[in-house]
């Protein structure tokens, strides 16, 4: 071996060690950072020299764990969303032990009819009927509103779901021309790479993602259902939040924004889009909040129809309401959208602030007060609420109690199933994300590594001092 052949291998081990050192240093710089591939150095001997050369840094990652992760990723955040609605609206209605619920506000209805027809000469008695009758209607009206609040914040979120896509695809869209371009000019595209990763992790949220490798580093995005997402240009999603809405107007109507990629118009129940924040918005607006509505508005009609009977209250005229009305008016089938945040006390006795609380005792259609012993009307009124009905054709029958209670008992029902849900999904991210962790930076390898880098660096600055003292014994000689 001549001076310059060991000059020349320990030259290039000395270049091997400082990238190794480099590697090491970002891979434990990075130990905690998500979306981080390990690096690693791979050496070659060249070919007819000495020496060694760094045939390439790789980017250690298990790309199939990753995409079970980022579809778990999806599920985490699109339950949770359906979790925290109806947990929320859940809470609206409340639970029948529940001070200010839905079910303990019909209960305190009955209590005080049954009180004022025990005490039938007392107004201080009526007067809680009205006021138990009014605490009704506004539970029922804010819990339509709320109802109608949370359609409005999933559409927003539809909205801002659209916008973080759109914007997400073209930063992944620059990253891919970045690494394609630093590849093929044989710069280091790794960190390049990582911060891809995020930006589609990211977006994993949104929807589920499948990523598909491409030559000079590019990759190609779809999702899980097979709508393309990024090709060689982005998919551009369109869509138009609304500026109010209400308990009638849906997306099959055309008072709401569908979906469209690329100008097209997609299903909002596509599978291509399912799972992730974008679809559980989607069928919050559209399906879930709709479906509670409408239920809502059944009690409602049924709550006026009870009171709206000849058979309970002879003095009212034909298609005239009872105690409650929708807008002042009987309730119809036909109008049933919307009946919920339309309830109203009869006016007869809502806008006289209590002088006219005697018609509860004498029939809203009554032109004098019956007289003060009267109890008849009022034990009819607590006979409506306890009167066993179906709400639709075909449906049980229960009273209005119990029909409360069966709505109460669906949206609660709903809150457990969404939080099951969101707990296997969460927990299935959670598992996902730590094995990945486990793949990651070890960092006790690392210092492993870097000590041998030490020993390798020593052993090559040893050679060169030796190659220098025989140069100089040479020269002296």
């Amino acid at each position: 071996m001549t001076l310059s052949y060991a000059l020349n291998a320990a030259v290039s081990g000395l270049s091997a060690v400082s990238r190794g050192i480099q590697a090491v240093s970002t891979n434990v710089a990075n130990a905690a950072t998500d979306d981080y591939g390990v690096r690693s150095l791979v050496l070659a001997s060249r070919p007819n020299t000495s020496g060694v050369r760094i045939a390439s840094v790789d980017r250690a990652l298990d790309q199939g764990l990753l995409e079970l992760r980022r579809q778990a990723h999806a599920g985490a955040a699109g339950t949770g969303m359906l979790q925290e609605f109806w947990q929320a609206l859940d809470r609206q209605i409340g639970t029948p032990d529940h001070a200010g619920s839905l079910t303990q506000r019909i209960s305190g209805l009955a209590f005080a009819l049954q009180d004022a027809a025990a005490n039938s000469e007392s107004g201080a008695k009526l007067a809680n009927v009205r006021r138990a009758a009014d605490a009704i209607v506004q539970k029922i009206q804010d819990t339509e509103s709320y109802i109608q609040k949370q359609r409005m914040a999933a559409d927003q979120a539809i909205g801002q779901n659209v916008e973080s896509l759109n914007a997400g695809l073209q930063k992944v869209e620059a990253l891919n021309k970045s690494i394609r371009r630093a590849v093929a000019e044989g710069r280091d595209a790794l960190g390049l790479m990582d911060m891809r990763q995020a930006v589609v992790s990211s977006l994993s949220e949104i929807v589920p993602i499948t990523e598909i490798k491409r030559e000079g580093g590019r990759i190609e995005l779809m999702t899980t259902g097979g709508l393309v997402l990024l090709d060689h240009k982005p998919a551009v999603f369109g869509f138009a939040p609304a500026r109010a809405l209400d308990s009638t107007m849906t997306a099959a109507g055309g008072e709401l924004s569908g979906l469209t990629v690329n100008g097209h118009e997609i299903s909002l129940t596509s599978t291509r889009i399912a799972g992730g924040t974008l679809a559980a918005a989607i069928d919050m607006r559209d399906t879930l909040a709709p479906d509670a509505q409408m239920r809502l508005d059944t009690l409602a009609q049924d709550l006026v129809n009870r009171f709206a009977d000849p058979l309970i209250d002879p003095t009212l005229p034909t298609n005239q309401p009872g105690l409650f009305t929708i807008d002042g008016a009987v309730a119809t089938p036909v109008e049933l959208a919307g009946s919920a945040g339309r309830l109203k006390l009869n006016p007869l006795i809502a806008a006289a602030n209590g002088e006219a609380d005697w018609r509860l005792r004498s029939g809203m259609g009554a032109t004098t007060p019956a007289p003060t012993g009267e109890t008849t009307l009022l034990l009819r009124l607590g006979d409506a609420l306890e009167t066993r009905k179906p709400l639709t054709p075909g449906s049980p029958a229960h009273s209005v109690l119990g029909h409360t209670t069966a709505f109460a008992s669906h949206i609660g029902s709903a809150s457990y199933s969404a939080e099951i849900s969101h707990s296997y999904a969460a927990g299935r991210d959670s598992e996902l994300l730590e094995l990945i962790k486990r793949g990651g930076v070890d960092t006790d390898a690392e210092m492993q590594k870097l000590l041998r880098l030490e020993q390798a660096y020593a052993a090559n600055a040893r050679v060169i001092q030796a190659v220098d003292e025989m140069m100089r014994t040479i020269l002296e000689i």
